[in-house]
């Protein structure tokens, strides 16, 4: 499978300089020091923000079990890999593994549990890539991996395993298809495990149930954009790992039609004048009709990201 981001629309703000008032300096894998002046951009807050996979050696004869920087246990059978023209594969490999299972890393990580449009209730999401020598591996012709994913909030049963491909679009650049080879998704207490014919973008998810789309506006306080801006919105909803993202706004207003009726935080962020604003409004059931408002205010990019994590 091909797999490519396709950034946001980005605003190239970033700079270097001193630590006076007027200067930019680009962005530190930190928590910003209140008396320090930074300068970000859209692309920055995205690279500070965004997955870090883990990268593991693993011997391709043997196989093993790796568990992920988010608590996924991968196991791979032995001899389970070629290069992706059919040769063999001997010795050391290496595997990256990223894991998009909290809310926030979902959003920054620009990977939401979307199909085709359609919000779906996420088990879990992951990427999973082979490498020997800087060459792609794929799995050989029978061989299936597992990824078990722990659960965050409620629980739910049915789920099918859907694969990530990527999608020339800044709204959501990962599309979750189903059906498309043998694996399947299956829970078992509070585990979600993956059984996978290959690697790449990976999900466990299934669509609601019960909930429909409602038409709503939703106004966002506290600074004034025009369309120039970047501003980005979501539903995040409060009992699974499900977002929609907001897709159309006129200066302060966003409009949606597709934004379910269950209960609902509205999760707003941009880079404002080289600094990072965001809110999250209260929780709300959205009504077709309704107007609901989110106030956004300077914050440290990092204690958002931790506060939609906690969602």
């Amino acid at each position: 499978m091909t797999k490519k981001l396709v950034p946001v629309v980005l605003l190239a703000l970033a700079g270097l300089g001193s630590c006076s008032r007027s200067a930019r300096i680009e962005v530190t894998p930190t928590p910003v020091d209140s008396t320090t002046f930074y300068t970000y951009s859209m692309s920055s807050v995205y690279s500070l923000l965004k997955v870090v996979p883990k990268t593991v050696t693993m011997n391709v004869a043997t196989g093993g079990a790796i568990v992920g920087n988010s608590g996924t246990i991968y196991t791979f059978p032995a001899n389970a890999f070629q290069t992706a023209g059919g040769g063999s594969v001997t010795g050391n490999i290496t595997l990256s593994l990223s894991e998009y299972v909290k809310k926030g890393d979902m959003i920054f990580s620009r990977v939401l549990p979307v199909s085709d449009g359609q919000t779906l209730i996420s088990g879990g999401q992951i990427l999973v890539e082979a490498t020997q020598g800087g060459s792609k591996l794929i799995l050989k012709p029978g061989y299936n991996f597992t990824a078990s994913i722990p659960q965050l909030g409620q629980i739910s049963d049915y789920m099918s395993l859907y694969y990530g491909y990527n999608e020339n679009t800044t709204v959501s650049p990962i599309n979750w298809v189903t059906g498309t080879g043998t694996g399947t998704a299956t829970r078992f207490g509070d585990t979600v495990t993956l059984n996978a014919d290959s690697v790449g973008y990976l999900s466990a998810g299934k669509p609601y149930a019960g909930a429909t789309n409602q038409a709503i506006a939703l106004t966002v306080n506290g600074l004034t954009f025009d369309d120039s801006d970047h501003v980005q919105a979501y539903a995040v909803y409060d009992n699974y790992r499900s977002i929609t993202p907001m897709l159309r706004r006129y200066h302060q207003k966003f409009t949606q039609d597709s934004v379910l009726n269950v209960p609902t935080h509205f999760v707003v962020y941009t880079v404002y004048r080289g600094e990072f604003y965001a809110g999250i409004s209260s929780s709300v059931t959205p009504l077709s009709g309704g107007s609901y408002s989110v106030t956004v205010s300077k914050v440290n990019p990092i204690t958002f990201l931790h506060t939609v994590n906690g969602m």
